[in-house]
């Protein structure tokens, strides 16, 4: 068996020979040409050695094309397109033909015969030298000439038919797709392509182009093709597996495909492509894999689709995909405002240059946000006044989370969003170049003056000399006033004394009234600070003795405490937000409550929530349908942070574990892990560990939750970690009961106290279909213990306490050490530094590590930092 299987590895890697365009000598030129797909020889080898039964796979490139090209050259015309660019190595130009809309793969960027490039979305025809074993390849693309200009790529308007093709694998090696009731379920929602308004994909496109791309529900097929095995297919060849789908399609429809203006094809189970999507841009096709990467995940068919019209992949912080603010990035999101102007979806409120922007003088603009509709949705600055300097524009935008853009991510929502991108491409939409627009700064009402030119990590503004502010909301928060300022020689002399006041900018909050620059003294200050403002409203909820906070926004990071006394001071405390708690009226005495036991568990006695928004990580999360469908609050994922946000009503924020681990591996005993940061203790009087609580999902399947085990201890676990480091820490509970769905259960340890800092939920459901995990909610109660403090001479310690300086936070990752207190003294500026147990992704992979970081150049404390000591350099 082992030398049958070596034969059969040994004809497949004979065929890969062609695969990567080296085999035959006559393609060494242009082999050098043609940047070679990645190699998959040993992978097929694998593949076909533990899959196949007998002789190797059939070859499907005989029947590759429905029309073959001819052996000696020929002329062919047809749409040119540049198919993937996820890198610069997977990129291919390739013409997908007019007469039957297949995909010939080109050698190099067709020029025109001044030598000019062109660029994609024109009809051209040249004279192509195919190679006889793969009828796909052009070896050489000669005597361009555009046949009819596209003047750009095609405008994203009007109506498009898409027809989906589920390609599965038979024969040797047969692999399953997704099978095309799911797929319309994905585009059109549950109820169907006939819904008014229509749902799912379809729906989130034509409410991102404010009903100016729709796609066409008369329009819309799905269909299940099978194409024989071959290593061309399994190694990701998209143009061959595109080929044979389209001709099989073809037969099965008895009609051309050409009556549809773009294909997607859903590739089989198993193929190894190494990424989730991929599209000609300015073409007709897609490519998605079967998975909730791929065809399950809005955010990836709507980006490959909207490549099809020209839109490059989003850019943050200099980096591709990593704007999670719109789907051509990482997010689910409706397009930046830059990238709706790119298709024509949008107008903008003002295109401002050195023509019309006064120098020295304060310049006011009110930023409607983008959800509101396509008109006034960016202010461009195309800064001519720089000269040679320019290589960059900006776009000024303001986003909130409402519809359309309801899945906006938190750090998104209400903030003015600032993009820079490249300036010739930007200006110059027709000549087919990557604009990168690159989300830089996220900017909240109140913030600024803030000067351009002054932003280290964007070296291209040095010269911009541009200050900008922000102040109000207005109008419900659904537009934001901006100033903008332009300085020839300081800011300082000609803007800052022009600009408008800053006001400090008060976010409402329900059972709240505000005030702000207003402040209460110091002694009523409480002991509970939080970063985020609703888990300040939460934490102060939970406190009878709470009778507000105070809240600093343009601290960085913003951060609050609570008050015992929420009287506002008679001076004024500039940027202080001072929130007092709305007390309803007493209701009338009621009768006597009848006695009851006392409750044994100490969630009753003890009412703080300690997995109450801390960090929180799982094996998998599931992105596609049914949490499409429930993200109605802003939900992107069934992501693992809804376990742990307080939410108890919306039934649309639960947990959600995925179909395979982010190692690509089966994810059947999938789990959910919590940091608590404080290590936390029995509760007396029951001399317990904390409680646990289980809430179930509350819309259905809560019968998958079975077998389920709780442990508690002090190892982490995160995506970064083995799975196997769960089972060191203490088994705290195990189900032995059904949990009905939306019921919620109370969890005690079964042998005993335990205390830790992080607890991990796993469900070891045994079904082959039920094994996911679901959860509402996740509550841990107890006390914590003292942090223990180690002394160092020299220094005195704060418990629990760090400071909030955004520099040092970059030291911490390099500067981590066994002997912060070493390296504090070696370190002239060396004020303190901090001390305490981190989760493996504050420090780079260690997991649950005791590490100090020593570069710190101011230790006031003023932010909570559960688990950490704050030591302070007592100067002589």
């Amino acid at each position: 068996m082992r030398e049958r299987r070596r034969a059969v590895a040994w004809r497949l890697a004979a065929a890969c020979a062609i695969v990567v365009y080296l085999a035959p000598a006559q393609i060494v030129t242009a082999a050098a040409t043609i940047p070679s797909p990645r190699s998959a020889q040993a992978a097929l080898a694998r593949t076909v050695a533990t899959k196949a039964p007998a002789a190797a796979p059939s070859s499907t490139l005989a029947q590759a094309s429905p029309a073959t090209i001819p052996a000696a050259s020929a002329r062919l015309r047809g749409l040119l397109t540049l198919l993937g660019v996820h890198t610069a190595n997977y990129s291919r130009w390739a013409l997908s033909r007019s007469n039957d809309s297949v995909l010939v793969l080109l050698p190099r960027q067709p020029a025109d015969s001044y030598g000019n490039p062109i660029p994609p979305g024109n009809i051209i025809q040249l004279v192509c030298t195919p190679d006889s074993a793969i009828p796909t390849l052009c070896l050489a693309a000669d005597i361009a000439q555009i046949f009819q200009s596209a003047a750009g790529l095609a405008p994203a308007r009007g109506r498009a038919s898409l027809l989906v093709i589920s390609v599965s694998l038979a024969g040797a090696c047969a692999a399953a797709s997704t099978p095309p009731a799911d797929v319309t379920a994905a585009f059109w929602g549950p109820r169907g392509p006939a819904a008014t308004p229509p749902g799912g994909y379809a729906g989130v496109l034509a409410d991102c182009s404010y009903g100016a791309l729709q796609l066409n529900n008369t329009g819309f097929r799905a269909v299940a093709v099978a194409i024989p095995c071959s290593g061309e297919a399994l190694s990701c060849m998209v143009d061959v597996i595109a080929a044979a789908a389209s001709s099989a399609a073809a037969a099965q429809l008895k009609t051309s495909l050409g009556a549809w203006t773009h294909r997607m094809y859903v590739l089989p189970a198993g193929v190894d492509c190494g990424w989730a999507g991929l599209s000609t841009l300015g073409g007709r096709e897609t490519w998605v894999l079967p998975t909730v990467w791929g065809i399950f995940r809005q955010g990836t068919v709507l980006q490959e689709f909207m490549r099809n019209f020209g839109l490059r992949h989003a850019w943050a912080n200099g980096y591709e995909y990593a704007d999670s603010s719109t789907f051509m990035g990482f997010g689910s999101s409706c397009p930046s405002a830059p990238e709706l102007l790119r298709v024509g979806w949008a107008t903008p409120l003002a295109t401002l240059n050195a023509s019309n922007l006064p120098i020295g003088i304060a310049m006011t603009y009110i930023l409607p946000a983008t959800c509101l509709g396509p008109a006034n949705v960016t202010v461009r600055i195309v800064p001519t006044w720089m000269g040679a300097a320019q290589t960059i524009n900006l776009y000024l935008s303001y986003r909130v989370a409402r519809a359309p853009d309801a899945s906006l991510p938190p750090e998104s929502d209400g903030q003015l969003h600032l993009h820079t991108t490249q300036a010739a491409a930007d200006s110059s939409p027709a000549a087919g170049e990557d604009p990168r627009f690159n989300l830089v700064r996220l900017l909240g009402p109140g913030r600024g003056p803030l000067d351009l030119a002054a932003m280290p990590e964007v070296p291209e503004l040095a010269g911009l000399k541009l200050v900008l502010q922000t102040r109000d909301l207005l109008d419900g928060g659904s537009r934001m006033r901006v100033d903008l300022c332009l300085y020839t020689t300081t800011a300082a002399a000609q803007c800052l004394p022009k600009l408008p006041p800053v006001p400090t900018y008060c976010p409402p909050l329900p059972g709240y009234v505000s005030t702000s620059d207003a402040d209460t003294d110091a002694a009523f200050n409480g002991e509970t600070v939080q970063l985020d403002l609703s888990a300040m409203q939460v934490a102060c909820g939970l406190d009878p003795s709470c009778r507000g906070f105070s809240w600093l926004p343009n601290a960085l990071p913003p951060y609050g405490f609570t008050k015992t006394s929420a009287v506002p001071r008679a001076q004024q405390a500039k940027g202080v937000c001072l929130y007092a708690r709305l007390f309803p009226p007493p209701p009338p005495s009621p009768k006597p409550p009848s006695p009851r036991p006392p409750s044994p568990l100490p969630s009753y006695v003890y009412g703080r929530n300690y997995a109450l928004r801390r960090p929180a990580f799982a094996s998998s999360v599931f992105d596609g349908a049914p949490c499409a469908y429930l993200n109605a609050s802003g939900s992107r994922f069934c992501g693992p942070e809804y376990a742990v946000d307080g939410n108890r009503v919306d039934p649309s924020r639960f947990f959600y574990s995925g179909s395979k681990d982010y190692n690509g591996f089966l994810d059947t005993q999938p789990w959910l892990s919590v940091f608590l940061g404080y290590l936390i203790k029995p509760a007396p009087p029951s001399s317990q560990v904390m409680s646990v609580v289980i809430v179930n999902r509350a819309d259905g399947y809560g019968d998958r939750l079975a077998n389920a085990t709780v442990r508690v201890g002090n190892v982490s676990l995160t995506i970064d970690t083995p799975r196997e480091v769960l089972y060191q820490n203490a088994l705290f509970w195990k189900q032995t009961q059904p949990l009905a769905t939306g019921a919620s259960i109370e969890v005690l340890p079964t042998s005993g106290p335990i205390a830790g800092r992080w607890v991990h939920i796993q469900n070891l459901n045994p079904s082959a279909t039920s094994y996911m995990l679901n959860l509402h909610e996740v509550e841990v109660y107890g006390i914590r213990l003292v942090t223990p403090c180690p002394a160092f001479p020299g220094y005195t310690v704060t418990l629990d306490m760090d400071h909030p300086y955004p520099e040092d936070v970059l030291l911490d990752y390099l500067s981590g050490t066994s002997d912060p207190q070493g390296g504090c003294d070696s370190y002239g500026n060396c004020q303190g530094f901090v001390l305490g147990r981190l989760p493996a992704y504050y420090t780079w992979g260690l997991q649950d590590y005791t590490l100090g970081f020593p570069f710190r150049t101011n230790s006031n404390p003023n932010v909570a930092s559960p688990g950490s000591c704050l030591y302070l350099k007592i100067q002589a």
